[in-house]
Formats: C-alpha cells, sequence, structure tokens
C-alpha cells in the first residue's frame, strides 16, 4: 500500500545563521549602534556555554533602550539575507503554505525582517520578548 502523501502547510524559517547569511541580527544591530566588541563577546561567551540567552539578551537589550521600533528597521535595510529567500517564500504562498519566521533573538528582530522582507508576505514572526523592551510588545 503506498503512503498517502502529506500536503506541507507550514515552513518555519530561522533568522541567524539561516535567513540572515554571514552575521546575527545582534552583531548586525551592534555594529550599526557602535558597541560592535562588547556583543562579540557575549557571542564568544555564550557560544562557550559560558552565559545563557536570557544573561545574553539582557546585556544587549541595554544598547536598545533609546532606540525606536522605525530605527531597527533602518538599521536593518542592507541586512544580509540568504539568497533567493523572496521568490521561496513566494512560491510556497502561491502553494497555500504558511511562512513564518521563528528565532530566539528579539521578537522585534523577527518582525523588522519579516518587514524588510514583506514584499514576500512571510505570514507571522515571533522571538523572545524581552522586559527591557516592553514598548515593542505590540509586535508580538
Amino acid at each position: 500500500m503506498a503512503a498517502e502523501r502529506q500536503a506541507v502547510r507550514m515552513v518555519s524559517f530561522d533568522m541567524d545563521g539561516t535567513l540572515i547569511r554571514g552575521t546575527t541580527a545582534s552583531l548586525f544591530m551592534a555594529e550599526r549602534l557602535g558597541n560592535l566588541a562588547a556583543v562579540q563577546e557575549l557571542e564568544r561567551r555564550f557560544d562557550a556555554g559560558e552565559i545563557t540567552t536570557a544573561t545574553f539578551a539582557d546585556a544587549v537589550a541595554h544598547s536598545h533602550l533609546d532606540l525606536l521600533y522605525a530605527d531597527v528597521c533602518r538599521h536593518f535595510d542592507g541586512l544580509p539575507l540568504i539568497a533567493g529567500i523572496a521568490e521561496t517564500v513566494t512560491a510556497l504562498r502561491r502553494r497555500g503554505v504558511v511562512c513564518v519566521i521563528a528565532t530566539i533573538s528579539y521578537a522585534f528582530y523577527a518582525r523588522a525582517l519579516a518587514e524588510e522582507i514583506d514584499r514576500v508576505g512571510v505570514d507571522a514572526a515571533g522571538g523572545w520578548a524581552h522586559a527591557l523592551l516592553r514598548r515593542y510588545e505590540w509586535l508580538d
């Protein structure tokens, strides 16, 4: 008996290292905000298992306290994305597949990325909602 073919209904794209190539959202923003060395050290400590995701997020959040969401979106202009993502998402959506961005980065980073590729119509984006950055909650 032949196996019944299941239709794909949803595709979830990871942000850092998948949609974003050669960097992470945190490093990309740090370069623009002038605190790249500090975030690189946090990334090193995180990769070494010395700090948790929460500790990393707490430390980076402080550099975002004076930013507006529009600033984040403006900084995300020029984010290095994987080649062909717009065409891929368009093709999936034509087939009725829901496309989402999921990440352990900040939720507003995921939303800003979704807006950066909005012309392709990502259906949803979600990530970490940080207590220090509550003003971005309306995005989640």
